[in-house]
């Protein structure tokens, strides 16, 4: 859940939900005197964010035909359309 704030400053500053999406799961906590907790990109992190991202475009193409399959808000199974889309 997104606060209004953290919504406006994103667009602000252009950080999109994609972007965020990956400092959230590459990123590092580190927790604060406050008891606030912050994440941000350690040198390790980053290496392996560009890593996975440049495997990831090499296989750009096959993303058009993944398919995942959720039931009751879990995910059971994965693979790739070899046709027709069915509903």
């Amino acid at each position: 859940m997104n606060t209004k704030h953290l919504n406006d400053r994103a667009k602000q500053r252009g950080i999109s939900p994609l972007m965020m999406q990956a400092l959230l799961t590459y990123g590092s906590e580190i927790y604060q005197k406050d008891g606030a907790t912050r994440i941000c990109y350690s040198e390790k992190d980053f290496k392996k964010l560009k890593k996975d991202l440049k495997n990831l475009c090499g296989k750009i193409d096959k993303l058009k035909n993944m398919f995942a399959v959720e039931v009751d808000g879990t995910l059971v199974t994965t693979g790739y359309r070899n046709g027709h889309l069915y509903k």
